[in-house]
């Protein structure tokens, strides 16, 4: 069993008996061989995979913006939006108001995890919530991954296992998916206990702005 990605990675396993699963952490492509022994018939046994290990301490550090300020950008949704921001991976997240094909920014340094990019539509109904466009990196520095949503289709500079810095152009803004309008979904997000997977969290920028004073339609000055 190996762990290709370059970020921690929990393997879940779980068997049709009623017995506890159990969790293998695996640090960045780390190598491992699992061995199970039954005494009894063999139970169906079940694999899943979450980003992150919960045990590493996370640190806050200020982060770059992930769009340009050459402009002012509003705010379609703060903190707890209601419009969508009311579950664990979305509760801390901010949407820009940008129009499709605006260049996004690397708000810290890290390796790409995971990039979505062949979806082309995107609608105002929560059924299109898994058919958006991603890129998903983490910072092992501060134990944290960053999450850009809803890209223009094709919209994506960097690959899996990439290595990118702070202030590195990484894609291109769309709207796709759960999606009302063209904007960027950006979340911060660590590892939650299992089975949680991955939860958003507080952020702050550099320059002294913090994400939490960022509220539904207010503005991003220009710089």
């Amino acid at each position: 069993m190996t762990n290709l990605l370059k970020c921690p990675t929990r393997i879940i396993i779980n068997s049709s008996k009623d017995l506890p699963w159990k969790i293998i952490q695996l640090k960045p492509q780390q190598d491992t061989v699992l061995n199970i022994t039954w005494r009894e018939a063999i139970p169906e046994i079940s694999f899943g995979a979450e980003y992150g290990d919960p045990s590493i301490p996370v640190k806050d550090v200020p982060i770059e913006f992930p769009v340009s300020r050459k402009r002012d950008i509003r705010i379609l949704q703060g903190y707890y939006g209601s419009l969508s921001h009311h579950q664990d991976m979305s509760k801390f997240a901010l949407d820009f108001s940008l129009p499709v094909g605006d260049t996004l920014y690397a708000a810290t340094s890290g390796y790409v995890v995971e990039v979505v990019e062949g979806y082309k539509d995107g609608a105002n109904e929560e059924s299109w919530i898994e058919f958006g466009n991603k890129i998903l990196f983490y910072n092992s520095a501060s134990n944290r991954f960053f999450l850009y949503s809803h890209l223009v289709q094709k919209g994506s500079f960097v690959s899996p296992g990439e290595y990118i810095e702070a202030g590195q152009p990484i894609g291109l803004s769309g709207n796709t998916g759960y999606s009302s309008k063209p904007h960027l979904h950006f979340a911060v997000l660590i590892a939650d206990k299992l089975p949680g997977g991955l939860t958003s969290v507080p952020f702050d920028f550099v320059g002294g702005y913090k994400g939490e004073q960022f509220r539904t339609n207010s503005v991003l000055p220009k710089q």
